[in-house]
């Protein structure tokens, strides 16, 4: 049994040293294969009396996988010598670059955490602002309801009332019997009392805030307030009143301020007057306003759009309207679009105008990302079929 063990070392060693000796020189890493197996190695550690073949097959493992010899510099002439290395054909050269552009996604995607941190700061401030405008206490979900709206601005429009009312209406049987008399109080103090801003009843105000939240005030009845404010149709201040009450969208969608009622005021006032002051309050070009005028007060469109533009003609309109959708102010070129159809310069059925308009904003205007421009679409052909 020793003879063999022993036979088996040597021939491992010279197998060996056959292995290192026919291996490339050019590698930068000598690789050599021991061709011995677990049972000759163990029976290789049993035997005592082999241990000088052991300590023999130990040098030659160690001399033949040690690093080549490295000859050490000193003095000014010692340098680094530095080199490339065979990485192979599946290696990617471009794995810096790769390795780059993974570590600016990197910091693209966790910069949005101060991003987020300035969003939720920005909502909080606009909570706690819409919090100090409402004059009532409301549900939580009502508050989210009006931030989380940011395109199409159905919650934001112009508010004449915006305080709690403190009218107190005069019982008719109360007053009937002699037990109160009926207040009278000067225009002014009406419209407080109403809930109107003292700031809003200035002789000089004009509406630039369209964009304002329903601050959800106590009112009075609208049809109570039609027939007080009606009383005072010949004071010299009711004229502006009276544009600024009807253009209030609470007033305007209530179903007590009707056409007819807004039609016969408007027939008692004189002509030039409400249309100088009705210039004076609501800007020229807010055709959102007055859109919600002459639905009010239908009689009032072809003397609108004749004061509006000095030389009105159906060319000018059409220009006024293409001027607006370049500039991208699509709803005001929606409400644009309601206020001069059915006027005598934009008449309903299928004409030359409308057809270039339809074929117009086809064309120019595909634009799934804006609703007002499917919806202009949607009108210009709804008039065409009008007969």
């Amino acid at each position: 049994m020793p003879e063999s063990t022993c036979d088996s070392a040597d021939v491992g060693t010279d197998e060996l040293v056959l292995d290192s000796q026919d291996s490339e020189v050019e590698s930068p890493i000598q690789t050599n294969e021991l061709n011995l197996s677990f049972t000759e190695l163990s029976a290789s550690e049993e035997s005592d009396g082999d241990s000088e073949s052991d300590d023999n097959l130990s040098a030659n493992v160690n001399h033949s996988l040690s690093a080549p010899d490295v000859k050490t510099h000193s003095g000014p002439d010692w340098s680094l010598q530095f080199k490339d290395f065979e990485l192979g054909s599946h290696f990617d050269k471009n794995i810096v670059t790769s390795l780059e552009a993974l570590e600016n996604i990197s910091k693209q995607i966790d910069a949005p955490s101060v991003e987020k941190k300035s969003q939720a700061e920005t909502v909080r401030l606009k909570r706690a602002e819409l919090l100090s405008k409402l004059k009532r206490k409301v549900h939580p979900d009502y508050i989210d309801l009006l931030i989380k709206e940011n395109n199409s601005q159905q919650f934001q429009d112009w508010h004449f009332l915006r305080n709690n009312a403190t009218f107190i209406q005069c019982d008719i049987w109360q007053e009937f019997i002699g037990k109160r008399k009926k207040q009278t109080m000067p225009l002014e103090e009406l419209m407080l009392a109403f809930g109107v801003p003292s700031e809003l009843l200035d002789p000089h105000f004009k509406i630039e805030d369209i964009s304002q939240y329903d601050p959800l005030n106590k009112l009075v009845p609208v049809d109570v307030m039609c027939d007080e404010l009606v009383k005072y149709i010949n004071d010299p201040r009711f004229t502006q009143y009276f544009i600024l009450f009807i253009l209030d969208r609470k007033i305007f969608q209530s179903i007590e301020c009707t056409t007819d009622w807004c039609t016969r005021v408007f027939n008692s006032i004189s002509l030039s007057k409400f249309i100088n002051t009705y210039l004076d309050v609501v800007p020229r070009d807010c055709f959102f306003l007055h859109f919600r005028t002459i639905r009010q007060i239908p009689q009032m469109q072809e003397l609108l759009l004749t004061c509006l533009f000095e030389k009105i003609s159906q060319d000018t309109l059409v220009a006024r309207l293409k001027d607006l959708l370049s500039a991208r102010q699509y709803q005001e070129a929606l409400y644009f679009t309601l206020l001069i159809y059915g006027s005598t310069y934009m008449p309903f059925g299928k004409t030359r105008t409308s057809e270039h308009l339809s074929s117009y904003l086809f064309d120019q205007y595909d634009d799934g990302n804006h609703v007002e421009l499917t919806i202009i679409r949607s009108y210009i052909n709804l008039f065409m079929k009008i007969k």
